[in-house]
């Protein structure tokens, strides 16, 4: 990745996680949990190799994180419920990160696919341990413009400033951030 940075040939990087999506058509709530939570990591490990990027003066980023549809582990399938949605300079992910040095301080490490336990105890284990990183991030996360949305997911992103939309709009919202907050 460090390489097609310094390159300075892309203006536009997409990355798809599957891996969510299959463990809820495979009706997995627990291994679903643990592959939202190797997400998180994946994207710390990218905004800490954009701001690296950034940094070196190689360009300015924006992130935007998604999904293409929604797969809930009860039903086993796509279905039409809103998925979360959001966008920002990496400069202002970092600042509301706790700076510059925690970011940096995030390993970039390899990620192993998640391998544990399938109990119901391990659900409740999961879910209280995001629950309590998300209470936890709420301390620093202070929207400078935008909206005051702390966390993310579909209830709270029903709440935000972009409300609800088609996934057809994704794209335009995008290049219009984009236009519209150059540095």
């Amino acid at each position: 990745m460090a390489d097609a940075l310094s390159s300075g040939t892309y203006d536009f990087g997409f990355l798809h996680i599957k891996a969510v999506d299959d463990t809820g058509h495979d009706q997995q709530p627990v291994l679903k949990l643990q592959y939202l939570e190797c997400v998180d990591v994946m994207i710390q490990q990218l905004i800490r190799r954009l701001h690296e990027a950034e940094a070196c003066g190689q360009g300015w980023y924006a992130v935007c994180v998604t999904g293409d549809h929604s797969t809930p582990v009860l039903f086993g399938d796509h279905s039409h419920e809103p998925v979360p949605f959001t966008i920002a300079h990496v400069r202002h992910v970092v600042e509301h990160s706790g700076g510059s040095d925690a970011v940096l301080g995030t390993p970039l490490l390899h990620i192993p696919h998640p391998s544990g336990p399938h109990s119901e105890a391990s659900l409740h284990a999961l879910g209280k341990t995001a629950l309590q990183r998300m209470n936890l991030n709420k301390s620093f996360m202070k929207q400078p413009t935008g909206d005051d949305v702390t966390t993310f997911g579909e209830a709270a992103a029903a709440a935000g400033f972009l409300g609800r939309f088609p996934g057809g709009e994704v794209m335009p919202i995008v290049q219009q951030f984009i236009a519209l907050h150059r540095p």
